[in-house]
């Protein structure tokens, strides 16, 4: 099987958690890294002993067969923009919190990914943390009652116990 071809963009604080993540899957290339900083991909890259494509600009990314996904890790106003190149030019997204700035872009960014067929992730890390893990226990326990969440646009249903 070929590895997936990762690009990451954006070299900030947040990339070095994801370079090391993806460095420790087998099945994961980060082929990739693009900065609009001027030396910055190449910092990054040279940081983590990667044999990646540098540049300061997506544009020459979008189109390339070789990138299966990107990680956009910019500044919140490139988000939408980036996010819709890339899904419009089938390439799969993981985008840092937040999605958007807006509602409107938040569903933009999904109505692209549900008419391309790809697949959008936002990155609520805290997800995966154990206090989050026992807050959903106790949640489906049904030690703290019943609990109403939103679903899709405004439509409410129970989460817990029946």
């Amino acid at each position: 099987m070929n590895p997936v071809n990762m690009a990451i963009i954006g070299t900030g604080f947040i990339a070095h958690y994801h370079a090391r993540a993806l460095l420790s899957l087998a099945d994961v290339n980060i082929a990739a890294i693009i900065d609009t900083k001027p030396g910055a991909a190449q910092k990054f890259a040279d940081n983590y002993n990667l044999n990646a494509m540098v540049s300061t600009d997506t544009a020459g990314f979008v189109n390339r067969e070789d990138i299966d996904a990107v990680i956009i890790g910019t500044p919140n106003k490139f988000h939408l923009p980036y996010a819709i190149e890339f899904l419009n030019h089938g390439k799969d997204v993981f985008l840092e919190k937040p999605m958007a700035l807006n509602t409107n872009e938040g569903k933009k960014i999904t109505e692209t990914a549900i008419s391309t067929n790809r697949l959008v992730m936002v990155g609520h890390m805290w997800r995966f943390d154990e206090e989050v893990k026992y807050i959903k226990e106790a949640v489906v326990s049904g030690k703290l009652g019943k609990i109403m969440k939103t679903k899709g646009y405004g439509i409410h249903e129970n989460w817990g116990p029946s």
